[in-house]
């Protein structure tokens, strides 16, 4: 087997572990930006409106697919 396939593997999962924590601090950073408050609304939360958890459901999924 080559060298090049044992490394794919850990080397991918390590590559998409940091990828993700990029992707999460970046929806923090746009989040505190356009929603003026440090966390996002969680689907669950009642106090927020649908307005804010789509918009926050879309921005992610959008930087997600990005990084």
């Amino acid at each position: 087997m080559k060298a090049s396939k044992i490394a794919y593997k850990p080397v991918g999962l390590a590559l998409g572990a940091v990828s993700g924590m990029a992707a999460g601090l970046a929806f923090k950073q746009a989040w505190k930006i356009l929603g003026h408050e440090d966390d996002a609304p969680d689907a669950t939360d009642e106090h927020r409106t649908w307005k804010e958890v789509l918009l926050a459901a879309a921005l992610q999924g959008a930087i997600f697919a990005v990084v």
